[in-house]
Parts: structure tokens; C-alpha cells; sequence
């Protein structure tokens, strides 16, 4: 009764249509419709999918304190699903480049961006972002809406994912993303790759880390070591490296934003001292 009443008020406070939610839950619809109270962002999702978008909007998992997002930033959302993340960057006034490979998913990623009315904000790119440019089998299960999609077998066999089917997609290295979209600098790379972010980052060089100033991540250790990936990042010279903070959920999500910006946040430094690519906007004063 106790976790009834929780999670009908959390349904209350989060949502606009609670009460839509719960019967489509109930009945086991494969869709179900979704609209945030706060921002009035709306999507289209697959059944299980919606958890995502409470991590996202209402947990804010991808969130960083030390270097929030502003009106000009530009965003990677690598796994971009049905593009909650997409949908809350480009709300915040940030231009976004989605990266999905998943033919239904980017179909739901689409739908979302029209809903929303941020297809000027919103680029899709049906691609899987990978340690090589070329070709990789998508292994597709209905768990989680989609979530649990991946191109790395490993994972999918230790996770017990359910696959259903596969499809070979076209993958494409995050230094030749960087080019095909003419950005030379990010304000934050978000990546939720179901195990694919090791080999993702390890394939990255230098020159290509430091057009990134913050990188958001879920990790995936049933694809590799946690102190792979933390061996890696420490390496990072001028990149600090931190646990993201949630009060609702225990994701296995890492920040890791240049030093440089938390300074920044902290006032170690003057304003003047800022690269004219950090000055914030009138949106942050």
C-alpha cells in the first residue's frame, strides 16, 4: 500500500495525464503516450521504454551540474532510443545530433522531435556510433522498449537479453561523427550504448577527446571491467571524472567534464580567463 501511494503521487507530480498511464500499464498496451507535468515534452513510447524518459527528465541521470547545457550548445546522444535525452537537450536550447540504429526506434525518435516541435533542433542520424567505421549486427530485444539493443554480443549474452532479432547497421567512428556533422566542438557526448562505450572511447584519439568539454555515460560492466573503463578516463590529462548524482535511481552512470569548466563553476577562475566558447549566455545569468 505504501509503495501504491509513492508511486501514484510520484505519477501525480511527474505527469499530466497520471491516470492515461496507469490503465495503459495495466492493460499491457504496446504503446504508451507520455507527457511531463514540468516541461510539457510529450512521446510516443514502447511499452517499458517510459522508464527511460522518468531517468531522463525526472531523475535527470545526464544531467551535469559543472557544465550544464545552454542556448548554442551542441550535443551527441549516442543511443539516442526514442529521444528523451534529445527532446529535454533541445528544450534547454541545445542543438542535437541523435545517433540510433534501430529502424523502429528511429521511427519513434521522429514521431517525438515532431510532437515536440523541435525538428530544427534535432538532427537523426540512423547510425551506431562504434570503435570502426562500417558494418556491425544490431541484436534487438523488446526489453525495455528497445533499451537493451546492442551491437556488442557480449553483453547482450551476460544481461540475459532476450533477443528477438538482428540487422546489420552501418557504424561510424565518434571522430568521423564529429565530421559528417561539421562540428568541431561539443558541449556534452551523452552515451547509453548497451556495452558498446569501452571500445567506443578507446578507439578515440586525443585530437577528437579534446573537442568534447563533458561526457555523460551509462556503463555496461557485463560487457568489460569497470576498472577498464576507469583506467582509461583517469588517463585523461585535464578531465575530471565523477559518479553522476541521482536521488531516485542507482544507475552505473559516469560524468567526466574538463577540469577547466569546474573551475569555472567553482570561480576558481575570472570570467576573462574563460575561452570565448565557455562564456555563459544570458540564459545562465
Amino acid at each position: 500500500m505504501v509503495d501504491l501511494i509513492y508511486r501514484t503521487t510520484k505519477g501525480l507530480r511527474n505527469y499530466r495525464n497520471p491516470l492515461s498511464i496507469a490503465c495503459r500499464r495495466l492493460l499491457r498496451s504496446h504503446f504508451i503516450n507520455v507527457v511531463d507535468r514540468r516541461t510539457g515534452l510529450r512521446f510516443r513510447c514502447r511499452r517499458g521504454a517510459d522508464v527511460m524518459m522518468a531517468e531522463t527528465l525526472h531523475a535527470h541521470i545526464y544531467d551535469l551540474e559543472f557544465a550544464p547545457l545552454r542556448a548554442g550548445d551542441v550535443v551527441f546522444d549516442i543511443g539516442a532510443n526514442h529521444g528523451f535525452y534529445s527532446c529535454w537537450a533541445a528544450f534547454q536550447g541545445a542543438t542535437v545530433h541523435a545517433f540510433e540504429p534501430d529502424h523502429d526506434s528511429v521511427e519513434l525518435l521522429q514521431y517525438n522531435i515532431r510532437a515536440n516541435g523541435l525538428e530544427n533542433k534535432i538532427h537523426v542520424h540512423p547510425l551506431a556510433i562504434a570503435a570502426s567505421s562500417g558494418k556491425a549486427n544490431l541484436f534487438c530485444s523488446p526489453q525495455l522498449g528497445g533499451g537493451m539493443n546492442t551491437i556488442i554480443p557480449e553483453f547482450a549474452e551476460k544481461a540475459g537479453v532476450d533477443i528477438t532479432s538482428f540487422s546489420r547497421v552501418n557504424t561510424i567512428t565518434l571522430a568521423d561523427a564529429l565530421a559528417h556533422c561539421n562540428v568541431t566542438r561539443l558541449r556534452t557526448c551523452k552515451l547509453d550504448c548497451e556495452g558498446a562505450e569501452l571500445s567506443i572511447l578507446q578507439a578515440m584519439e586525443s585530437e577528437t577527446r579534446e573537442k568534447i568539454e563533458a561526457f555523460v555515460m551509462e556503463f555496461h560492466p557485463e560487457a568489460y571491467e569497470l576498472s577498464q573503463l576507469m583506467g582509461l578516463l583517469l588517463g585523461w590529462d585535464g578531465y575530471h571524472v565523477s559518479k553522476v548524482r541521482s536521488h531516485e535511481v542507482a544507475n552505473a552512470n559516469l560524468a567526466v567534464v574538463r577540469s577547466d569548466l569546474i573551475k569555472q563553476w567553482s570561480g576558481e577562475t575570472e570570467p576573462g580567463d574563460r575561452a570565448p566558447s565557455q562564456v555563459p549566455s544570458e540564459r545562465d545569468e
